[in-house]
């Protein structure tokens, strides 16, 4: 009983954290972001199976884990260096219908990766 409770307690804590966090989807995230995510993850469940660790100890723990990712958010937002430093350059593969074989290069793909349809 007690992994249920612990479980809903900290269910509601994660859908107030991601609705303060922002919509963002996995394909909108930064390298850093997607990082926090996963470590997120391991903080809210250990708490659910361990009973060593209190609900407590877990939600400090992603207090401080989500106002390390607001600050980077808001850092990125505000520095272009910063920005930089943290996101990767995006990489052409499509332009003017046509493919780029310098991006293909980049990410190390061949052709029949990139999958067109055409009408």
């Amino acid at each position: 009983m007690s992994v249920i409770i612990r479980t809903a307690l900290i269910a509601t804590v994660v859908f107030v954290i991601v609705k303060w966090l922002g919509g963002k989807g996995i394909g909108q995230l930064s390298p850093f972001g997607l990082l926090i995510v996963v470590g997120l993850g391991s903080a809210i469940g250990d708490p659910i199976i361990y009973k060593e660790i209190s609900i407590p100890q877990a939600m400090a723990t992603v207090i401080n884990a989500v106002i390390f990712f607001k600050a980077i958010d808001y850092l990125t937002l505000k520095s272009r260096r910063f920005r930089k430093s943290l996101e990767p350059k995006p990489i052409l593969l499509v332009e003017y219908g046509s493919i780029v074989s310098d991006g293909l290069k980049k990410l190390r793909w061949i052709r029949q990766s990139l999958k067109l349809k055409r009408d």
